[in-house]
């Protein structure tokens, strides 16, 4: 790859390393799992950068390498041991500072709410973790390839299921 090439990836790895660190801790629990996923990313769009034509944006391009990777690399791990999943990293400084800056209640339900996200199911998080990016529909759809109705009727029903969970946890309580 020309060095005209090198410095525009390095540009935008620069640029994206927060959002590929958020996706990867979706998928990855293990501080160490997570550097292993980080990196596979990073490799495999280094790998693709070369093919990449500009035709979306570059976080779709992202998402969509990172989705493959993600995917891979989940159900390798399930294969070697039965996985624990966390909310751990959607969003982690906006949770951090709504936590450092909520009361204990609204705390408490921030709490409720990485319990019941880590109740779903691979899509189902994966789809919530693209929302939590503020990406619109559209992009969703494009990312994941469905339409983009279907992403707005499965975040629907997600918000919902989210709803009613954190609502049967605090019952619970």
């Amino acid at each position: 790859m020309p060095q005209k090439g090198e410095d525009k990836f390095i540009a935008m790895l620069s640029a994206e390393k927060r959002r590929i660190l958020r996706f990867s801790h979706i998928y990855a629990h293990a501080a160490e799992d997570r550097e292993d996923l980080f990196q596979e990313i990073i490799f495999q769009l280094w790998k693709s950068w070369p093919s990449f034509k500009g035709n979306s944006a570059v976080s779709s391009w992202i998402y969509k390498i990172a989705l493959r990777v993600a995917i891979r690399f989940s159900t390798n791990n399930r294969k070697r041991r039965q996985p624990q999943v966390t909310l751990h990293g959607i969003q982690q400084e906006f949770i951090n500072q709504e936590e450092s800056q909520a009361g204990v209640e609204q705390q408490e339900i921030l709490q409720h709410l990485r319990g019941c996200i880590s109740t779903l199911n691979d899509m189902e998080r994966l789809i919530v973790a693209l929302y939590l990016e503020d990406l619109p529909y559209r992009d969703i759809s494009d990312i994941l390839g469905i339409s983009e109705n279907l992403v707005a009727v499965k975040m629907k029903r997600l918000k919902l299921k989210l709803s009613n969970c954190i609502k049967e946890r605090t019952d619970e309580e």
